[in-house]
């Protein structure tokens, strides 16, 4: 917020900061360095919800579902009654909105933008552990990628997204990968899927797959893998093509039915027959001629 304090008790304020402010039109008031005192009544509240939301410390698998549940928390805690006045904190802070200046319209964007090479395979770092993909055709070239707290959204030459990742943390080696814009452009020239180190990228399941198909059906199978991708998210359709080598399907429609019957939440059993005495079903016997009656009394309504 602060990049330098002046002599004269100015302040040098940080891009980030000054975009902020002129969004939404207010004067900023600074206190004296090092003086805590001069806001108590702020640096009790950050205790207060720290004794109170964050003690034990919670653990966060998603950050945002975390986020929605800690704004119901503190919701509910606005309905307690303020230490002093006679008023819940809900509403007095009614009151206090009414002094408030008006949001504006269009929300600001905290997001930062960083340049970022990317390299023969479609990926690009943010840091030495964390590993992002583009899509094929922007292999090694240079891209504008938007980050934000949870997202991480690489942008064309348009500033359009590529993709949408979410952001990943911590110190151990991750990589988010989209699949769908590699399935896409593989599609347009299965020929050349061997040559292309995205072949070996591929996991098994997909590439032992492939390999058996007719060569004509490769471009076919690549453009319906990526419209289950789509549908359904990647692992799934690779689970889908797993279950399918497993059963020896190689056909399309095939896979297409199988898939979307492993995507039931609901499903029965596979049931296996094999060494089952089984009742013999009676003897049908067919004839036509039940028919032709049937089209005869037609014929002679219609007369």
């Amino acid at each position: 917020m602060v990049s330098a304090i002046l002599k004269n008790g100015g302040r040098n304020l940080t891009d980030d900061f000054l975009r902020f402010k002129e969004h939404h039109g207010f004067e900023a008031a600074f206190c004296n360095p090092a003086s805590g005192n001069e806001k108590g009544s702020v640096e009790n509240k950050v205790g207060y919800h720290r004794r109170n939301f964050l003690v034990p410390p919670p653990e966060v698998g998603d950050l945002g579902e975390y986020n929605q549940r800690l704004l119901q928390i503190c919701e509910a805690d606005q309905q307690r009654r303020h230490y002093r006045r006679e008023e819940t904190i809900a509403r007095l802070h009614e009151g206090d909105k009414e002094a408030l200046l008006s949001l504006p319209s269009v929300p600001f964007d905290c997001s930062s933008y960083e340049e970022v090479r990317v390299d023969a395979w479609g990926k690009f770092r943010l840091t030495p552990h964390h590993t992002y993909s583009t899509a094929p055709k922007h292999a090694r070239s240079r891209i504008l990628v938007r980050i934000t707290s949870d997202r991480v959204i690489p942008l064309d030459e348009s500033h359009r997204p590529i993709t949408v990742h979410p952001r990943l943390y911590g110190r151990y080696r991750q990589e988010a990968m989209d699949w769908i814009p590699y399935l896409t452009q593989l599609s347009r020239n299965p020929g050349a899927l061997k040559y292309t180190g995205i072949y070996d990228m591929l996991p098994d399941p997909l590439k032992t797959y492939l390999e058996n198909l007719p060569k004509d059906e490769r471009k076919k199978a690549l453009s319906l893998l990526s419209r289950l991708s789509d549908g359904g998210g990647f692992e799934r359709a690779v689970s889908s093509v797993n279950e399918a080598v497993s059963r020896g399907i190689d056909d399309l429609d095939s896979l297409l039915a199988l898939h979307s019957y492993l995507s039931q939440e609901e499903r029965c059993d596979r049931m296996d027959l094999k060494g089952r005495d089984l009742p013999e079903l009676p003897a049908f016997s067919f004839s036509v001629t039940s028919y032709d009656a049937m089209l005869e009394r037609k014929d002679e309504d219609r007369c």
